[in-house]
């Protein structure tokens, strides 16, 4: 049963609404350091509505109103651009990746990369992913606490690198994995592997277009895989083709890892928890589908709860105005910026009593609205990914939860820190293996 509400507030109109008055320097160093501390700062100076000033991007209005969030998202793609706000994509993604496209080009993408990632195809991933993530785990000892981040990143390269290129690319997915383990991922502080994989950019597209040749000349219609799908299309070049498996793998990398490192977080903060999710493993048949995993309730408060408490994006795409725009009471005119903060959203306290308690029972005993719970964004922005990530996220935490017990071996106070555009649990967040299953 839905209980959607209207959020209504009043304010002026045709001035923009109040913000710091610090340097654009200085609050693009405030949103990058310290968002968090930053954004709740500005939200009790200033209210719902707040203006910062972020050097390229010029005036972007903060918004934490959910009826403000749900005008936002149902803004027709004539009003706004995007690019932009992800313009920092392309030196990873490349220039024709879908999400720094706007207009038709962007919706013809969507029409292209979604399909392979609807409900119909992922029961097709959901054996792997199980698969995958017992391959992972098996590396584990119990010597002494570990840091679960690199697993997590490790286990999500190969699952993504398994969905685009299936069964076949045997060598090119080992070498994908070999580059990631012994160059990209040595070190996973705040930018450094950005900038590791930047330096390997141009190996890498060397590698998938010869990968491109191969598959070309030797064309298989019956094979299933996303790779196949694209090479299959004549209207895409090889840079095309190149630009949508980096947008695949970059972005669905990333963002499941540091989900799952919450996740496990959360889960071992309290003990509670990880018994119910137990029980609910439990009570399923030992033949039990992978599928059925993912329709468990208790499972599912529980990863929709992390990504409430610390969603990955805490900020989805910002929208630059190209024509004036009446957001409630407010007129905003072409060139501004608007930007709903997750964050700030899944931390009201009028929609979730006690926000910065962690609670998965809230998802049980109430549905909440797309304006209100956004973890992907909104609108005809909403993640490609936003089937598969919790797909992934409840099928990777049920086969690790029902092979091991851990405690929580943390080294001081876990914090939310920048790991590129995503909040990263700090390296300090530890666990240690107590029993496992074999």
């Amino acid at each position: 049963m839905s209980t959607e509400k209207i959020y209504v507030i009043m304010t002026s109109t045709f001035t923009l609404p109040p913000g710091p008055s610090t340097s654009p320097m200085l609050q693009s160093k405030e949103w990058i350091d310290r968002p968090i501390d930053f954004w709740e700062d500005c939200l009790q100076q200033y209210g719902e509505f707040f203006t910062v000033q972020l050097g390229s991007l010029g005036s972007v209005i903060v918004i934490s109103n959910p009826e403000a969030a749900r005008q936002v998202f149902a803004l027709s793609p004539k009003l706004f651009e995007c690019h932009q706000y992800n313009e920092h994509y392309k030196y990873v993604m490349g220039e024709n990746s879908v999400l720094v496209q706007d207009g038709e080009r962007h919706k013809q993408q969507r029409k292209l990369l979604v399909p392979p990632l609807q409900v119909d195809r992922l029961k097709i991933y959901a054996e792997k992913i199980c698969q995958i993530t017992r391959q992972i785990t098996d590396k584990w000892t119990s010597e002494k606490p570990f840091s679960v981040r690199l697993s997590m990143h490790e286990l999500s390269l190969k699952v993504i690198l398994d969905i685009v290129f299936g069964s076949s690319e045997v060598t090119l997915k080992q070498q994908i994995i070999g580059l990631f383990s012994s160059q990209i991922f040595q070190d996973l502080g705040s930018w450094s592997p950005w900038a590791r994989f930047g330096k390997l950019h141009p190996l890498f597209r060397k590698m998938i277009a010869a990968a491109i040749n191969k598959r070309r000349e030797n064309f298989d219609p019956n094979c299933t895989d996303i790779f196949n799908l694209l090479v299959s299309m004549d209207t895409l070049s090889d840079a095309e083709i190149q630009d949508h498996i980096f947008t695949f793998y970059i972005a669905g990398v990333d963002t499941v890892a540091l989900g799952l490192s919450w996740a496990l977080y959360w889960i071992h903060q309290t003990p509670e928890i990880r018994q119910k999710i137990r029980q609910e493993l439990n009570s399923l048949p030992p033949d039990a589908e992978p599928m059925a995993i993912t329709k468990l309730p208790y499972l599912t408060a529980t990863c929709q709860e992390v990504l409430r408490m610390y969603p990955v994006v805490s900020t989805p795409i910002g929208r630059k105005l190209t024509a004036p725009v009446q957001i409630m009471d407010y007129n905003f005119e072409p060139g501004i910026t608007l930007l709903p903060c997750t964050y700030l959203v899944h931390h009201r306290e009028d929609i979730y009593p006690n926000p910065h308690s962690f609670q998965p029972e809230r998802f049980l005993s109430r549905q909440y609205a797309p304006y209100e719970y956004f973890p992907f964004g909104g609108g005809n922005r909403l993640c490609i990914g936003a089937g598969l990530a919790p797909m992934e996220l409840k099928l990777v935490l049920a086969t690790i939860l029902s092979r091991f017990e851990f405690i929580s071996a943390n080294e001081g106070e876990v914090k939310p820190v920048r790991h590129g555009t995503m909040l990263a649990p700090s390296d300090n967040m530890k666990l240690q293996i107590i029993h496992r299953e074999y």
